[in-house]
């Protein structure tokens, strides 16, 4: 419990943090609405006690005017706050959705991979379209708890008032009447809120738990069937396909559908009940107190008011904390969510003031230790330099020409598995580095740790005599100009896809599509076109050439000097893929390029080719020197290959 209440203080902290306003304006209203009803039952006794008093219509209507002015006001205030709250709390879900993404753009980017954070977005975005769990309903269910405690303390005084008003029954003394009602209402009362509480937890429990199976099939289905990429799939192959595929979850709707149908059912059958029966009883003890002249007529309609608002506001406020408990389910992975990674972003760190304070090791080979201010210094200069004044600089003046990996292992968050294990190599200034091995071997992780995507590993990267551990990300990433294999181009225009909304003159960005081969696409459709039809109906469809020759422009206009392409041809034919390497030398003119290719054919113009196996790095060297070891991995990956090429009988069986 005490673990919940942190969790749920946490909460309203957070939710304060990101729009003060909500929650103010939305416990204003619910308390303005609870005051209503007590002044509509006032308003009936003065116009009861009017009547039977025969009160002057003057001084009546003076009264009623009042009354009816401040319920007015109270009805109009309270429209006003209810508006506010909508306003304000629209406002706060547009923040919590930017904190989310904010949450995942700051943590390691490992992270963002690992199978637990993936798990928990997931569970997330389910509990968040449920109406019980997501900040919808918290923010209506604390609204109606602040409306509910208003309620019950302007109910519990009058309540009050009448059980001080004892009445004479003959040979029963006076408090006999009131203890026995104050019992017998006090047991219903009080077994109805129970049968209320569990009722809302095993509620709660049922959408949280035992939907979780018919979210994900729904989910899983919404994305084949209201996704217009998978129509042509689902009509080659069987336009059933949808229609069957509904019995898979069909079983988890009717058991669902069925368990929430009898929770509601007995909820309301018992609260019906139970009121009906508090009620009789109320009835009778107001009854009895007016006949033996313990309370004015007048008053009958309050006291059975406020003893019907105690009843309500008592099952409203239970109701609310009985939900609130349930939701502590998306609480739970709300703060989970957000305490994930964190601890890695200050462990990185310790690291680098570590690694500064006792040196890297070539910095003990060479006796040349950075310090942090040395860093702090380079970070600031080449964060504030712009994308042309480090072109032609491979690592620009600031720094030795290269870069250099020493004893780099790595292994993912939450496993003990290495994927890369002691490698080390140097990249040499203006060379062209090819990275091959079968697939699981490493490549794209370790390309992902040179460019500074991954931070926690063992070893050194060194950018010049720099650790790329003390750079934050947009510092390495203005050394690097990557195209991994699953790029993603956006639903923006051509041109903001290019330039990635960098102030680029368009003569520049047409130069960089014709030099990749997108000269026609680029006359036949212009800068402003749209890609895909995601956010714009008159959006371009590309194909999957088009978009790796869009990737390699854009990767062109950063301006990076390290060129880092993983498969850069494999989606290209085969007369685009040649002019592609024609153009090579030129694209890549003056700076260090890295490739990732399957094709080894592809690997014959580099300077220099790193073997990786298993997570290992074997052999390095250039095409000739490597096939000279006929023992070697790479003659095993290029010989496999070549028979392919080769033997043409493999493809005539």
């Amino acid at each position: 419990m005490k673990t919940k209440l942190k969790r749920f203080a946490s909460i309203l902290c957070y939710i304060h943090e990101l729009e003060p306003k909500v929650l103010l304006g939305g416990i204003t209203a619910s308390i303005l609405e609870a005051v209503k009803p007590f002044v509509a039952m006032i308003i009936s006794k003065i116009l009861i006690e009017a009547v039977l008093v025969k009160t002057d219509y003057i001084v009546l209507l003076r009264q009623i005017l009042i009354m009816l002015t401040g319920y007015l006001f109270l009805s109009v205030l309270g429209g006003f706050f209810d508006k506010r709250n909508a306003y304000h709390f629209c406002k706060f879900q547009r923040k919590h959705e930017i904190r989310k993404a904010d949450h995942l753009l700051n943590i390691p980017y490992a992270w963002t991979e690992n199978d637990d954070m993936q798990q928990r977005i997931a569970e997330l975005a389910t509990l968040e379209r449920k109406n019980v769990f997501g900040f919808g309903s918290q923010n209506t269910h604390i609204r109606q708890a602040s409306g509910a405690i208003i309620g019950l303390v302007l109910a519990t005084v009058l309540v009050v008032d009448i059980f001080t008003r004892g009445v004479s029954l003959g040979v029963m003394p006076a408090w006999v009447l009131d203890i026995g009602f104050a019992v017998i209402f006090v047991t219903l009362f009080s077994l109805t809120l129970k049968i209320v509480a569990w009722i809302n937890t095993q509620y709660g429990k049922a959408i949280g738990q035992e939907s979780a199976p018919l979210a994900r099939h729904i989910k899983s289905y919404d994305k084949l069937i209201y996704q217009y990429k998978s129509g042509k799939d689902i009509r080659l192959f069987s336009k059933n396909l949808a229609k069957d595929y509904t019995k898979v979850y069909r079983n988890y709707m009717e058991k669902m559908f069925t368990l929430l149908s009898d929770l509601f059912t007995k909820n309301i059958t018992i609260e019906t009940f139970m009121a009906a029966l508090s009620n009789g009883f109320i009835y009778i003890y107001v009854a009895i107190k007016a006949l033996k002249g313990g309370i004015r007529i007048s008053e009958i309609v309050l006291f059975i008011g406020a003893f019907t608002q105690l009843t309500h506001h008592a099952i409203e406020l239970i109701d609310s904390i009985s939900m609130l408990r349930s939701a502590d389910l998306y609480r739970e992975k709300l703060l989970a969510y957000y305490a994930l990674g964190k601890g890695d972003v200050s462990a990185s760190t310790d690291r680098c003031e570590s690694v500064m304070n006792a040196g890297t090791s070539a910095q003990k080979v060479r006796k040349n230790e950075a310090t942090v201010s040395d860093a702090s210094t380079f970070a600031h200069e080449i964060a504030s330099a712009s994308a042309s004044d480090i072109i032609g600089k491979p690592l620009t003046t600031m720094v030795a020409h290269s870069c250099q990996i020493i004893k780099l292992s790595f292994q993912y968050p939450g496993s003990e598995k290495k994927v890369l294990n002691d490698i080390s190599f140097r990249i040499r200034q203006v060379e062209k580095l090819a990275i091959v091995g079968e697939n699981g071997s490493g490549k794209s992780t370790l390309i992902k740790l040179l460019v500074g995507l991954y931070h926690e590993y063992d070893g050194d990267i060194l950018l010049g005599d720099r650790n790329a551990q003390c750079l934050p990300e947009d510092v390495i990433g203005k050394f690097f100009a990557p195209v991994f294999q699953d790029f993603r181009l956006l639903a923006f225009t051509l041109r903001d896809n290019v330039t990635c909304f960098a102030e680029i003159p368009d003569a520049q960005t047409k130069e960089t599509l014709e030099c990749v081969g997108m000269k026609e696409f680029y006359d036949a459709h212009g800068l402003d076109a749209f890609l895909t039809r995601s956010f714009e109906g008159t959006g371009v469809e590309v194909s999957g050439g088009e978009a790796q020759k869009i990737a390699m422009a854009r990767a062109m206009l950063k301006g990076a000097p390290i060129f880092v392409l993983d498969e850069p041809t494999a989606a290209l034919d085969p007369i685009s893929e040649r002019e592609i390497y024609e153009k090579f030398n030129e694209i890549i003119e003056g700076k260090t390029a890295i490739f990732i290719s399957h094709r080894l054919s592809s690997c014959k113009f580099c300077d220099r080719i790193l073997v990786l196996d298993k997570g290992k790095l074997v052999q390095i060297g250039s095409h000739d020197e490597l096939l000279q070891d006929v023992e070697g991995k790479y003659s095993e990956l290029w010989n496999a290959q070549a028979r392919h090429y080769t033997n043409i009988s493999v493809f005539e069986k």
